[in-house]
């Protein structure tokens, strides 16, 4: 009697071990977006990237200040464009896309210093302003100098690290949880 139940279980956790690997492979996406050089308001993108949904992620960029004029960090602005056209954007100083503004980078980005900045950002902080914004899918990122007066700033290897939606990482643990299971039990 429990050798068919553990036949079940076994293809079961199997195929939901074989799902969620599949989604997780999609859903832990490292993507960096070419690196541009641009005075103030000039602009790079459409930079486009397929996503799964996502719950948080962290963006870094190495900043370069040539011109040792006032351009910071800080000034860099991303706009993200998810599937269902949904749009946000973060940072810039006095340039906007014109999209829902939902955070500015941290005040250690507001120094023209060369060097590596990095953020986190939630989905829960976009959501509260844009309560459709993540769906999975096609998205466009464009970046701009927003640093209007800028003589010239680099935003090299600007890298957005996502984390993957929670049940994503629930289906896999099921997954090798039943495997392990079945493991012990043939033993």
């Amino acid at each position: 009697m429990k050798m068919p139940f553990a036949k079940h279980f076994c293809a079961a956790a199997l195929a939901i071990c074989a799902a969620s690997a599949g989604s997780l492979a999609f859903a832990f996406p490292i993507i960096t977006l070419p690196n541009v050089q641009f005075s103030g308001g000039g602009n790079g993108g459409p930079f486009t990237f397929n996503l799964a949904r996502f719950t948080d992620f962290t963006i870094s960029v190495d900043f370069v200040n040539d011109y040792n004029d006032d351009s910071w960090a800080s000034d860099m602005l991303l706009g993200i464009i998810d599937p269902s056209g949904d749009a946000i954007e973060f940072g810039g100083y006095n340039l906007s896309f014109y999209l829902s503004h939902v955070a500015d980078f941290p005040g250690s980005w507001g120094q023209a210093a060369n060097g590596t900045y990095m953020a986190s950002f939630s989905l829960a902080q976009i959501l509260s302003m844009v309560p459709t914004f993540g769906e999975g899918g096609d998205y466009d990122f464009y970046l701009e100098n927003g640093y209007f007066e800028s003589l010239g700033a680099q935003y090299n290897n600007v890298t957005l690290e996502f984390v993957p939606v929670p049940a994503s990482l629930a289906l896999f643990g099921i997954g090798l949880a039943g495997l392990g299971w079945l493991q012990r039990k043939k033993v």
